[in-house]
């Protein structure tokens, strides 16, 4: 059996550390390894398919719920069209019919239903965090939930969808501004059809659809989702929540270009945009080797001139960042040669000796890594050696409270 601890049992059930803690507090079983709780990645995904089929029992297809009993038995939040419940590794999807708050248009059609956020906004081109988790619901292996509602209040339960293609931008008719916007479009499919979905149904929920948004034949024409043009758009990248997470905790408030602090905080977070190195176009990838956090001038820099230096600059430090970066505690660090001033990839491990005390915080050991004296590293630039002093503390057990790790040239 093998056994996994916090931080690698996220990565394997791809999970938060919030949904971590309600499903220990649900139940999840774990083991004390020393001070540490350790997991059987077999349990968790046990544990988390459990709880997924119990709402699949229990939900019927074609029933009316309550807002108060969706919440309930997802566990999820109590508005808006696309929730998320972490610990069923499920999303509720509403279709909104009511006139009342939608300010997009659902419609079938065949058996495919298009489907937008009533809060889309596509004029940027970016995917809002919600809109970003329905788009990697399948990679991510998250149950979509469908719920149709025609009166406030009440949701009819449609099945069990999955997203058939990419989402794309249009130009649609919002309702409530009275004026063309762009918004993402997703085509969802039922799994299990049976024989719920009838060609009456479609067509009455597009009529639907066409009288609620105005009593002008001209706006009725827009909004008219048989004879609405869809725009197909270039393809983005689409961005996982958890890389853009990984990447923004890892720059820890500093530019990936530039090196300096962010200018700004925003809700008291330093403000950094995600940069991506290799775009779709030139085959790049979402994860954490081409993904940068950039400062708002860098960004925009990169984004009009793309200059090759700059961008060979962010992927050096993006490949060191993610070298030394580790959730957990690690004794890698990036020493600068004084010499040459390139950055070295220093496992200080072999270099150190440990010192332990207790500290009178009550949290366990204070353990103090130093550097041992005479500690020669060789550039592995210039070539040349050069000397290693400081240490790095380790407090709680596997967290880094503080760390001064500096080099100097042999006196000769």
């Amino acid at each position: 059996m093998t056994l996994l601890n916090a931080v690698e049992i996220l990565k394997e059930a791809g999970i938060s550390k919030s949904t971590l803690y309600r499903l220990i507090d649900e139940g999840l079983p774990y083991t004390y390894v020393g001070k540490r709780k350790m997991f059987d990645p077999n349990d968790v995904n046990q544990f988390i398919k459990k709880k997924r089929n119990a709402i699949k029992q229990n939900l019927v297809q074609g029933h009316n719920y309550t807002n108060e009993e969706i919440t309930l038995m997802f566990n999820c939040k109590k508005s808006g069209c696309i929730r998320m419940s972490n610990t069923k590794r499920a999303m509720i999807l509403i279709s909104n019919y009511t006139g009342i708050g939608n300010s997009h248009t659902n419609y079938w059609k065949n058996d495919i239903l298009y489907f937008s956020d009533d809060n889309s906004d596509a004029s940027n081109e970016m995917l809002s965090l919600q809109e970003k988790k329905l788009a990697l619901s399948s990679s991510n292996k998250t149950t979509l939930y469908l719920f149709d509602s025609y009166e406030k209040g009440i949701y009819n339960y449609r099945g069990i969808v999955k997203l058939i293609s990419e989402p794309y931008i249009v130009d649609e008719y919002n309702l409530i501004l009275n004026n063309n916007q762009k918004v993402w479009k997703y085509q969802l499919k039922l799994i299990d059809q049976n024989d719920y979905l009838s060609y009456d149904f479609i067509k009455h929920i597009n009529k639907t659809n066409t009288l609620k948004g105005s009593e002008s034949k001209e706006k009725t024409k827009l909004i008219n989702r048989e004879i609405c043009e869809m725009v197909l758009t270039k393809k983005y990248i689409i961005s996982n929540p958890e890389i853009e997470k990984y990447v923004m905790n890892r720059a820890n408030g500093i530019c990936e270009l530039c090196e300096k602090p962010a200018p700004f905080k925003v809700n008291d977070i330093p403000f950094l945009q995600i940069y991506y190195i290799n775009s779709s176009q030139e085959d790049g990838k979402d994860n954490v080797s081409n993904a940068a956090a950039l400062c708002p001038n860098c960004y925009q820099k990169m984004k009009h001139l793309n200059l090759k230096e700059d961008k060979k600059t962010i992927q050096y430090n993006v490949d060191n960042a993610n070298w030394i970066y580790n959730e957990e505690f690690s004794l890698n660090k990036l020493v600068k040669c004084p010499y040459c001033h390139k950055k070295n990839r220093v496992d200080l491990e072999e270099y150190t000796v440990e010192s332990e005390s207790e500290s009178e915080y009550g949290m366990g050991p204070d353990i103090y890594h130093i550097v041992r004296k005479d500690s020669y590293y060789t550039c592995d630039y210039c070539q040349k050696d050069f000397l290693i002093t400081g240490y790095v503390e380790e407090y709680p057990l596997g967290s880094v409270n503080d760390d001064t790790i500096e080099s100097s040239k042999i006196s000769e």
